[in-house]
């Protein structure tokens, strides 16, 4: 019974592996894919993370269907040699890459050595990209690895907060 920041903490500190990331239950991932982002993530000396290309599933009148999610990670890459410029041009044309990147170990249990649970889910997604833009480079590949359902609703969480309170709202209220 503790947040997700706080888990993924936890098991960050046990990584015997090379690489890291994190999936959600309700994703799958594609061999292919993730050996592709491998590969390019091994041949990238600055890049902490790689993320792929996604396809998202849903049901719609009672039919499957399958589209493009993510489409805007083609050719997308947050590489500046200056990690404050880096976190700018990152937020500034903002993609959620970060969240379900492949990343290189070091990195991964730095960023979630430093992340501390928050009652929006939207804000720590963009805690999470800024420490990796500050850590170095985010790289993406060509190939799609990651398959993405939405046909189930999100579950609001004790620790984690409410998904449906944005960033916006969220903020303004922590500033009172």
């Amino acid at each position: 019974n503790v947040s997700y920041a706080d888990r993924i903490c936890w098991a960050s500190k046990r990584i015997e592996t090379a690489y890291a990331m994190c999936m959600a239950d309700d994703d799958l991932y594609v061999y292919t894919g993730l050996a592709s982002c491998l590969k390019t993530l091994k041949s990238s000396k600055n890049a902490v993370a790689c993320m792929g290309q996604g396809l998202g599933f849903d049901v719609f009148f009672g039919k499957p269907y399958a589209f493009l999610y993510a489409e805007s990670l083609i050719d997308y890459r947050v590489t500046n040699q200056v990690a404050k410029l880096r976190v700018l041009e990152g937020i500034h044309n903002y993609r959620t890459a970060t969240p379900y990147a492949i990343f290189k170990t070091d990195a991964f249990e730095k960023i979630w050595q430093k992340r501390r649970p928050v009652a929006c889910l939207e804000a720590a997604e963009y805690e999470h990209a800024i420490y990796t833009y500050l850590l170095g480079n985010l790289i993406t590949c060509d190939q799609s690895y990651w398959l993405r359902s939405f046909e189930a609703e999100p579950i609001d969480s004790d620790f984690d907060g409410s998904r449906s309170l944005d960033f916006a709202t969220w903020f303004q209220e922590k500033r009172h």
